[in-house]
């Protein structure tokens, strides 16, 4: 009795004693289902909670940044929900980076939302110069890119993209395409919706937010995932890191 007790801490440890779990494709696709149930009562209440930042549902809705900044949010949700594969399998090496990376992104669009529904009419410092529709249009471009971008990366990862860091029984490391250029080519896409995100709110706070906070969350998500990859792969990804940048080529 010790002994399974033992086995059993010893299992959670490396990642929830799932590791071992094989599932069928009919399996894989009720689980595909269930989020498909589910999730849409996630972000009613997650654009409730934004919505409610700024001066409730009905203000926010009727204000052109918070219709556009609702669309947008949309269609990154509903992409998110059709690509977000079945997480079980393979080690997880990590148990809540990507909460705390989900967390820094919305801390950053709150911000912005508080900045352009409440200080910026009372602060005209920070009301930007020029046209809400030409932020509204750049921040809308900047949404786009990181999502052309974030969709390549995980369509050429393919299997081996998942939302917590995990490393599969046969993990291959990818580096053609976009990985070619940077290491972590969906966080670059992560980071751009995000700055598209804030610019749709014409809001410096919010800017400086999501940089420094996404920025931070990113690093902690990568470190964790460049320590997985450097034990699985040893001197080949010694090599691959050596050629390139993390999210920005050239500089980071």
């Amino acid at each position: 009795m010790a002994n399974d007790i033992k086995d059993k801490s010893d299992k959670d440890k490396e990642g929830f004693g799932w590791e071992d779990i094989k599932l069928t494709g009919e399996q894989k696709a009720r689980i595909k289902k269930a989020r498909f149930f589910f999730q849409p009562f996630r972000l009613v209440y997650t654009l409730i909670i934004f919505s409610l930042l700024g001066a409730g549902p009905k203000n926010f809705i009727e204000n052109k940044s918070g219709l556009f900044f609702s669309i947008f949010f949309f269609l990154v949700w509903l992409v998110d929900l059709v690509f977000q594969p079945v997480e079980l399998g393979g080690k997880r090496e990590d148990r809540g980076s990507f909460f705390v990376l989900r967390g820094a992104f919305f801390t950053s669009y709150s911000i912005a939302i508080i900045d352009h529904f409440w200080l910026q009419p009372r602060l005209w410092f920070l009301d930007l110069p020029g046209r809400l529709w030409s932020y509204i249009l750049v921040g809308a471009i900047f949404v786009m890119l990181g999502q052309i971008m974030r969709l390549t990366a995980i369509r050429k990862l393919g299997r081996f993209f998942t939302y917590g860091v995990r490393v599969q029984d046969d993990h291959r490391l990818i580096t053609s395409g976009l990985y070619s250029i940077v290491r972590h080519p969906a966080y670059t896409g992560l980071l751009f919706s995000g700055i598209g995100f804030v610019i749709m709110f014409k809001s410096v706070p919010g800017l400086f937010s999501v940089i420094v906070l996404g920025l931070l969350a990113l690093h902690n998500r990568m470190s964790i995932e460049e320590r997985a990859l450097s034990r699985e792969f040893k001197e080949e990804y010694k090599e691959y890191r050596k050629r390139t940048k993390k999210i920005i080529p050239f500089i980071y």
